[in-house]
């Protein structure tokens, strides 16, 4: 166990509900970036009136797993300087509120499977580590 999994294994133990508060405040904040986001969608389907299946399909209603995903900073943004720059929800909502250009195309699909490799690869790496 790293660093980091000692120190929230040590304040889960002091403070239970310290541990909840964050939950609630991580779910509060991935609501309330679905609820910007499907506006910016509503509005952008709108706007083009009568979309086709191509654009439909890439301006699909955000889900809570989108929320979450967005709000753990999982969007960047290239800078002209050649750097990249993690977006948390608020950045990212005002970016698509003044770039519907730039909306990403990501299904609840592709987060899930992402995370899904995620954990493979952490636990093949607590493997190979438990094998030293």
């Amino acid at each position: 166990m790293n660093a980091t999994g000692v120190k929230w294994m040590l304040v889960t133990l002091i403070t239970p509900e310290g541990i909840t508060w964050i939950a609630i405040c991580d779910y509060y904040y991935a609501k309330e970036t679905v609820v910007r986001i499907n506006i910016e969608i509503d509005r952008f389907n709108k706007a083009i009136g009568s979309p086709n299946a191509e654009d439909v399909q890439s301006r699909q209603s955000w889900t809570l797993t989108h929320g979450y995903f967005v709000n753990m900073g999982g969007f960047t943004l290239k800078l002209s300087s050649g750097d990249r720059r993690r977006l948390n929800g608020e950045q990212f909502c005002h970016l698509i509120e003044k770039h519907t250009n730039l909306f990403p195309s990501i299904t609840k699909e592709d987060i899930q499977d992402k995370s899904k490799a995620d954990c493979k690869r952490a636990e093949w790496q607590d493997k190979q580590d438990a094998s030293y």
